[in-house]
């Protein structure tokens, strides 16, 4: 009987523990790129970049060169808009030295 309560316990102690774990999206570095777009000629890119803090941070192209700095307050969006020449790939099953890099002081959300 000991053995079964012990065993219950432990159990419903890592339930709660992992009920009580935040999911969020938010982070301090975030790496990502656009694949290719039907309508090159016309194609806009821009990230959007926000928090629960002020912070400042970087958006880079490490393989083309590229750096834009950010700062927002507690709230606010930022657009950081991104040279198309520098970000559109074209095809498929290549390797590209277009991502984005994202670095931030504190943690940020980016879409």
């Amino acid at each position: 009987m000991t053995k079964r309560l012990f065993f219950f316990l432990f159990v419903l102690l890592i339930s709660a523990q992992s009920i009580a774990q935040l999911v969020t999206n938010s982070g301090k570095e975030f790496w990502f790129a656009y694949p290719e777009m039907y309508d090159q000629s016309r194609a806009v890119y821009w990230v959007n970049i926000t928090g629960n803090d002020s912070t400042s941070g970087t958006v880079s192209i490490p393989g083309q060169s590229w750096t834009q700095n950010f700062s927002i307050k507690a709230g606010e969006v930022a657009r950081v808009n991104l040279p198309s020449s520098m970000v559109t790939i074209i095809g498929s099953n290549l390797n590209a030295a277009k991502s984005i890099k994202i670095v931030s002081n504190d943690n940020v959300v980016v879409f």
